[in-house]
């Protein structure tokens, strides 16, 4: 995602979405969330070889039926309705092709959805929040956030970029602090 485009609300995304014609708007949607069906569905246990065709009926169908989506907050979220979507599309899939459906449990499934959709969500929007970010700084200091996620020593970083112990610690703060803000902002203006 180019970080100079601006984020649309969800819901100023969601009123243009009611136009299918408006390319710049689903090209956002896109940006926004393909990667996050790609990896809720995979996690359902569609087979490697149709996912790309699963997400791709999925974000049909949403074409369709975005234009007349009312978004209710007080109802639910966005990203349920989203998650609904496709677990019926995934659970229409394997009963077309007679295949056994994980799907077929729904007590037990709905749980494992929603577990699914939580850990693939935060993991989404780290994400983009890690893209949003990084302009923001020096590569050093993204170097230094990256080591430290890893598991390098402070002292061994400090040692290889020449900069003290205490800065190393200053970077991985400053980092921390905008990707927590970005994440806050990105759950609450795509969720």
């Amino acid at each position: 995602m180019n970080s100079k485009k601006s984020l649309y609300t969800q819901k100023t995304l969601l009123l243009k979405l009611r136009n299918q014609y408006d390319d710049d708007a689903w090209q956002r949607f896109i940006e926004y969330y393909k990667n996050y069906i790609y990896v809720v569905v995979k996690n359902l246990g569609v087979d490697k070889s149709d996912l790309d065709d699963v997400v791709q009926a999925i974000l049909i169908k949403l074409w369709s039926k975005l234009p007349e989506f009312e978004y209710q907050p007080n109802k639910g979220s966005f990203r349920s309705w989203l998650c609904t979507v496709i677990r019926f599309h995934v659970y229409n899939c394997f009963r077309d092709n007679n295949k056994y459906s994980p799907l077929d449990d729904e007590g037990s499934i709905q749980a494992e959805i929603d577990s699914i959709s939580e850990r693939e969500w935060m993991l989404h929007i780290s994400q983009l929040a890690w893209k949003a970010i990084t302009p923001n700084f020096t590569p050093q200091v993204t170097n230094v956030y990256i080591r430290l996620s890893q598991g390098d020593t402070a002292d061994h970083i400090a040692s290889d970029l020449n900069i003290s112990r205490g800065s190393v610690y200053v970077y991985k703060e400053r980092v921390q602090k905008a990707l927590r803000r970005e994440v806050r902002r990105l759950d609450n203006e795509l969720g």
